[in-house]
């Protein structure tokens, strides 16, 4: 089942959540297996804090200070304690056990240093036209634009209701390109977003290729990767990019 993005529609219940089958799978399993597999994504959940914050000092202090500021304000919004917090977005048997069979979560340093070749990678534009990144660069050596990769806490995946459900973005994971390119499109039209949108393959090549879940920022000079940003959330610090683009 595949939830169409609502920006207006908030509150999932019980009846609206699934997780995703492997996590189920999991679920289902013994208690055991279950409760070693919760500890694992609880040690993945701080081994990436730890090391953002070990590589990425200057960027995990301005990104933390960010979140900090969006989870406080959903905890007041919704009335709820910080251990009831943690709980109900962070620290549960579902969300643990979606970080801990996640491969591509947790990718500190990533497959790709500066001055590697930028991967090709398989996109296509909102009207499912197949692109990627060496065509988009020919197109104009000066471009901005943004990519829609795997969504990180859709409703069935690492769900964060507080945060979530308070911008009104509550939606299943898309099992579909098409599915994929329509939430894209709403996005787009409800946020009037104006800057050129791409999304990845369904497979999530172009994610995997530039290690970029949940989010990464990149600056590609003559092909080349010219500044790679830490992973997201913990390093995630747009002044880090205006920092690199006027060096470069």
């Amino acid at each position: 089942m595949v939830m169409e993005y609502n920006p207006r529609k908030t509150g999932y219940t019980d009846q609206d959540r699934s997780v995703r089958p492997k996590v189920q799978l999991l679920l289902d399993r013994s208690k055991l297996w279950t409760i070693c597999l919760v500890v694992y994504g609880f040690i993945k959940l701080m081994y990436m804090i730890i090391m953002c914050r070990i590589w990425y000092p200057r960027a995990y202090g301005r990104a933390a200070k960010l979140m900090n500021k969006a989870v406080e304000d959903a905890r007041q919004r919704s009335k709820l304690s910080q251990w009831q917090m943690m709980k109900r977005n962070f620290c549960n048997t579902q969300n643990l056990l979606s970080l801990a069979t996640d491969p591509d979560q947790v990718a500190i340093f990533g497959r790709l240093s500066v001055g590697d070749v930028a991967p090709p990678g398989i996109l296509y534009t909102t009207d499912k036209k197949l692109s990627n990144f060496h065509q988009i660069f020919k197109e104009s050596s000066k471009r901005i634009f943004v990519l829609n990769f795997a969504e990180a806490h859709t409703v069935d995946d690492w769900y964060i209701p507080d945060l979530n459900d308070g911008a009104g973005l509550c939606f299943h994971a898309p099992s579909t390109l098409d599915d994929k390119i329509r939430l894209a499109n709403n996005f787009r039209n409800d946020f009037r977003y104006t800057l050129p949108f791409y999304v990845d393959s369904i497979q999530n090549d172009s994610m995997k290729a530039y290690s970029a879940k949940p989010e990464r920022l990149y600056i590609i000079k003559d092909g080349k990767v010219a500044f790679k940003g830490g992973p997201g959330p913990y390093s995630y610090a747009l002044e880090e990019l205006d920092d690199a683009l006027r060096k470069i």
